[in-house]
Parts: structure tokens; sequence; C-alpha cells
């Protein structure tokens, strides 16, 4: 059996977070917030496919890819008075 510790090839891990001060008044402001984030890991090996009708062939290499990858999307938004204490 074969363990996640074992996924160690390199991916792209991007995290991309956005804000915005929509409406900025003396009575109002309103905020926005969205972010994202990609954690994960890849391996990749190599295997070869044998034909039924001649085994004793060399075969056909192909790549097998195993991947792991964590998405997370948050988003927020508020609405208050700057005046109220």
């Amino acid at each position: 059996m074969r363990y996640l510790d074992f996924l160690k090839g390199n991916v792209t891990n991007p995290y991309v977070s956005v804000f915005a001060n929509v409406v900025n008044t003396e009575h109002l402001n309103f905020h926005c917030e969205a972010s994202y984030l990609r954690k994960g890991a890849s391996e990749t090996f190599e295997i070869i496919i044998l034909q039924e009708e001649d085994p004793s062939a060399s075969g056909t290499k192909t790549s097998i890819t195993h991947e792991i990858a964590l998405h997370y999307i948050w988003m927020c938004a508020s609405l208050f008075n700057p005046n109220m204490h």
C-alpha cells in the first residue's frame, strides 16, 4: 500500500486574494474579499502494458500520474456604519 507521503512531485500551488472597498462613505462602509488556495502533490511513473496476444513482446510504455489536491475558496463581505461606537 502506498501512503500520501510518497507523493513528492512538484505541483503549482497558487494563492490568489482580492480585496475591494466597494462603498466608503461617511455613514456606510462595504468591503468584499475573495481568496483561492490550492495545495497538492503528484507522482508520475511509467508502466509497461503487454498485449494478451503476445505477452513475450516488449509492450507499450505509458505514464500514470497520481495527484492529490485541496482547493480552498473563501469569500467574505462586511457592511457596517463607521459612526457607530
